[in-house]
């Protein structure tokens, strides 16, 4: 879509904590999609300051603010905050995943033939 940008979610394919479940994400408020394990969402967003969260039940990550600029694409990794034994993270509200803003790369939609 012409004037956005491109905003991906990226889950690690490795570990056991939640293998067989989707996260929600959500991005301003807006769910915008799930991703399972080992798998990638793209999302095109209006270029601007915004807000991601991942969820799962009644627990999440703590929101990641990110800039989206023309021109680049926004990658978000998604993953359990930590391993299977830190159960206690799931009786909190932003502490059971975690989304680490990686690098951008720059968006070859935009580049021509």
């Amino acid at each position: 879509m012409a004037g956005t940008v491109r905003v991906t979610f990226l889950r690690p394919r490795g570990g056991y904590r939640d293998r067989i479940r989707a996260y929600r994400l959500i991005i301003d408020d807006t769910f915008c999609g799930k991703i399972k394990r080992g798998g990638q969402v793209n999302v095109d967003v209006a270029p601007a300051e915004h807000v991601a969260r991942a969820v799962i039940d009644w627990t999440g990550s703590p929101p990641v603010a990110f800039t989206a600029v023309p021109g680049e694409v926004v990658r978000i990794q998604v993953a359990p905050a930590g391993n299977s034994l830190q159960v206690w993270q799931a009786w909190t509200t932003t502490r059971y995943l975690e989304l680490t803003l990686l690098p951008s790369v720059a968006d070859e939609r935009e580049a021509g033939c």
